[in-house]
């Protein structure tokens, strides 16, 4: 995810650089200038609304951050899992011993669907 936010950063970075058109810029401003300055008391304004976001909704972040931490899961698990299909190394496999009956916890039981989890690897 950070990544994401990372890749977005420097290709807006990377945009602003690019030098525009002057008659399309005139046309899409209509006269209006925006200078650096007023551009960034701007960001600082957005930045500092965002900011208080979870101040003034603490059940709408609370609903993202866990949203946002099963995606993690779900993005490592993926990781995980083509860096073993790439890898082709069983012996890097966690091997399994004694039994594994009840030993998942609740919000982690296989589900139907697009949810369900990667089938476990051999052993042996």
């Amino acid at each position: 995810m950070f990544f994401l936010l990372r890749v977005a950063f420097w290709l807006s970075l990377a945009i602003l650089f690019i030098p525009a058109d002057p008659q399309i810029s005139a046309e899409q401003s209509r006269g209006r200038d925006v200078s650096t300055f007023q551009a960034i008391g701007a960001a600082q304004s957005t930045y500092e609304d965002v900011k208080g976001f979870c101040d003034r909704n603490p059940g709408a972040c609370d609903v993202g951050r866990v949203a946002l931490d099963t995606f993690t899961a779900k993005a490592r698990t993926g990781v995980r899992w083509v860096h073993r299909q790439l890898e082709g190394d069983d012996a890097a496999a966690p091997t399994m011993t004694g039994s594994t009956r009840n030993t998942i916890p609740n919000g982690l039981r296989p589900t139907l669907g697009w949810d369900a989890p990667l089938p476990p690897r051999p052993i042996g």
